[in-house]
């Protein structure tokens, strides 16, 4: 009878056997330790978007604020403007004056006119036209921009953070 003659040690098995167990715990936490990192910065990230998010929320309320506080004074402005401009010999400029609101009713093309007729004005240096009618023009286009703006087409006003520096910065 011949016997079966096991080439490799008892202790030569229980070794490898040892290093695959210990490979594989290793490779096993690692895999484990790496998962709860990446759910920690996962959690803390989905924190930090939770908060910019609040933030954001609570901003736009008070632009929101901002804006019903502000109508009334760009309102009060535009028609202090309409009064400065209004003369008795320039009919059809006070047409498009009139209809600068609040409600502003000017058509696209009325306001591309009154734009062009406050240029004028305003680029005019002839004596009849002192320089506070002149600048008062130029407001009232910006505010006949900024009431377009508001009432129509929010795409293109947006929230910008803008950083002010001290007086102390600008001198460096």
């Amino acid at each position: 009878m011949s016997e079966l003659v096991n080439p490799v040690s008892p202790f030569i098995v229980n070794g490898v056997e040892l290093v695959l167990g210990a490979g594989l715990t290793f490779l096993a936490s690692a895999y484990w330790r790496w998962r709860r990192k990446s759910d920690a910065v996962a959690a803390k990230n989905a924190a930090t978007i939770k908060a910019l998010q609040e933030q954001l929320t609570v901003q736009q309320g008070q632009l929101q604020m901002l804006g019903v506080a502000v109508q009334p004074l760009t309102a009060a402005m535009a028609s202090m403007l309409v009064k400065s401009l209004t003369h008795y010999h320039t009919p059809d400029t006070d047409v498009l004056l009139a209809k600068v609101g609040p409600p502003n009713t000017l058509t696209q093309e009325e306001e591309e006119d009154l734009r062009g007729l406050m240029n004028e004005r305003s680029n005019d240096r002839a004596a009849r036209i002192s320089p506070l009618e002149r600048n008062a023009a130029q407001l009232l286009l910006l505010i006949v921009e900024r009431n377009r703006l508001e009432a129509g087409n929010t795409d293109e006003l947006f929230p910008v953070l803008v950083g002010v520096p001290k007086p102390h910065e600008l001198r460096e």
